[in-house]
């Protein structure tokens, strides 16, 4: 018969997981059966719609807990694990699913839908059953002491029942409520009297924001330095016109985001009374960061590339780079490793630009810098070109500055760098003695094992070496600028030709070992060998040229 429904009973809608529908208890916490049950009591109108169910649904059961005095968490996520509940119980409902995921799903359905704000355990004292809790949460999100009891009773047992308004209980929150806003009410009052200047903390906090619509305001995006200037209630909001060249400039160096500087650099304005709540003209936000960078950048490109550019020293390095990679019709971001090669101009010591070569390979790396060379338009003016003295840098027929040569077609006077080309003799001597470095930044021979735990041998009795070339004496103030590897290396050397290491020294510790910088290595050398009671021959020639060639050569340099 057409237009026939069957009629809903008590037996067709009764559901073998959680039961029959029916309303939401208001005498106990619910759990998630009776949030189930719940809903499909309001889903029994036809006209019902789930995505109008789940936000009443979660509003009802947010009343509940709130009856209780026990602080929840937001509605957005309430709703959140309601759908999914709802979702999982109809999933397995029309499908056929396993004995042990029903039973596991319906030991939940039984639990408490629990949605307070603290999730800290509540334990008990087992001699005096008293309920305690260490709580970590804010103070705003923490459980009351007189709903322990309750909130645990309702995630165990469920023994405890919902009773009649607590009237004492109800008078002492609205007292306290009432202390609170009277205390903010004076205080925005003697705010608005002495027009004091609010500190950042007050006008980044909830409170404020509730308060008045002028601080509300600053920290809303009116404050931005992009809009139009206008005048309310006294209050003027106009564009910051000034130029930050060495805030930019600073921001640069450090590595720093555009938005931690603009809430740094406005949070210092604000102490030093620069920004009030009636003048804002002079905050700054992440936009004016950002041109202020653009600006700089640019200027320091063309007061550069203004000048005749007559020396060039360049380096490069492998980094993990961000980039867009197109897979399969899509554009997804991906990590790669990518040459990066930066150019100065020297004796400036100035940064002209970085460029990035298809690969590293020395003729990619020549072509780059020389079309680099060519934009900036300084080909007929490079005399002298400066880097390290790694053979794709250096090599006489397919190096870098070889191949640079080729495309000006005159030779160019090569600027190496010498501390480089030092460690180069150590560095050979050291993989002759020992052996061959293995993975990471370890070695395979018994004086490289040793030098990673060198700084925790006792100093003994050694022998000085005091032949060949000493080190240079070197000023306090020229010690003060050393780093603390090279001011290591100095007085080791120093200790080892006098025959005595000071208490200090003994004390420090001497930098990791870094495979592409052999100062530390040298220093952990140094500080084997005065540890060591009968030392090996290897370990003494390594010593007796680190104290005599390495050191010197490194100072004299």
């Amino acid at each position: 018969m057409s237009g026939y429904s069957k009629k809903r009973t008590r037996q067709n809608t009764t559901n073998n997981i959680y039961g029959s529908p029916a309303a939401l208890p208001n005498n106990i916490l619910p759990t998630a059966g009776d949030v189930l049950r719940y809903f499909w009591f309001l889903k029994q109108n036809p006209k019902s719609d789930n995505k109008h169910l789940y936000p009443i649904v979660s509003s009802s059961v947010m009343e509940v807990w709130r009856s209780e005095s026990i602080l929840t968490i937001q509605l957005r996520s309430v709703i959140i694990r309601v759908t999914k509940l709802i979702i999982e119980c109809s999933m397995l409902t029309r499908s056929k699913t396993s004995t042990k995921k029903l039973a596991d799903f319906k030991s939940k359905v039984n639990g408490l839908f629990d949605i307070c704000s603290c999730r800290c355990t509540i334990t008990t004292d087992q001699e005096t059953n008293a309920l305690s809790i260490l709580c970590t949460c804010p103070k705003q999100d923490k459980v009351p002491t007189a709903e322990l009891k309750f909130l645990h009773d309702q995630r165990c047992d469920k023994k405890m029942y919902i009773g009649r308004i607590d009237v004492p209980a109800t008078e002492r929150i609205q007292r306290s409520l009432k202390r609170k806003n009277a205390s903010i009410l004076r205080k925005t009052k003697h705010e608005m009297t002495t027009s004091t200047v609010p500190t950042y903390e007050e006008m980044d906090s909830p409170a404020s924001k509730d308060i008045t619509s002028s601080e509300s305001e600053y920290f809303s995006g009116n404050c931005s330095d992009d809009s139009d200037s206008e005048t309310r209630e006294g209050q003027t909001s106009s564009k910051n016109m000034s130029s930050l060249p060495n805030f930019a400039r600073e921001l640069d160096r450090y590595g720093i985001s555009n938005r931690a500087a603009a809430s740094i650099g406005t949070a210092l304005l604000v102490d030093m009374s620069l920004v009030t709540s009636k003048d804002r003209s002079r905050v700054i936000d992440k936009s004016k960061v950002r041109r202020e960078r653009v600006k700089v950048r640019n200027q320091l490109q063309h007061q550069t590339t203004d000048s005749n550019v007559t020396a060039i020293y360049f380096d490069s390095k492998r980094d993990n780079t961000l980039v867009k990679v197109n897979s399969s019709g899509s554009v997804r971001s991906d990590s790669i490793k990518e040459e990066h090669i930066t150019i100065l101009s020297q004796p400036s010591n100035t940064y002209l630009v970085h460029v990035t070569p298809r690969t590293g390979k020395s003729e990619d790396i020549a072509n780059s810098i020389f079309d680099c060379i060519n934009q900036l338009e300084q080909l007929n003016n490079i005399k002298v070109i400066g880097c390290d003295s790694t053979n794709v840098n250096t090599g006489s027929k397919g190096g870098i500055i070889a191949q640079i040569e080729k495309r000006l077609q005159r030779p160019l006077q090569w600027f190496i760098c010498q501390l480089h080309t030092n460690e180069l003799p150590l560095r050979h001597l050291f993989l002759q003695l020992d052996g061959s470095a293995s993975s990471g930044q370890t070695f395979t021979g018994p004086i490289g094992k040793t030098l990673s735990s060198c700084e925790n041998l006792q100093i003994v009795k050694f022998k000085s070496i005091s032949d060949g070339d000493g080190l240079p004496p070197l000023s306090d103030s020229i010690l003060s600028d050393l780093s603390c590897d090279q001011h290591y290396l100095y007085s080791i050397i120093m200790s080892i030709r006098s025959g005595h290491v000071s208490e200090q020294l003994e004390h420090l510790k001497p930098g990791p070992i870094n495979l592409s910088r052999w100062l530390t290595l040298a220093s952990r050398v140094c500080r084997l060998y005065v540890a060591t009671i009968n030392p090996s021959n290897n370990l003494q020639k390594l010593t007796h040229f680190i104290v005599t060639n390495y050191g010197p050569n490194w100072f004299f340099i």
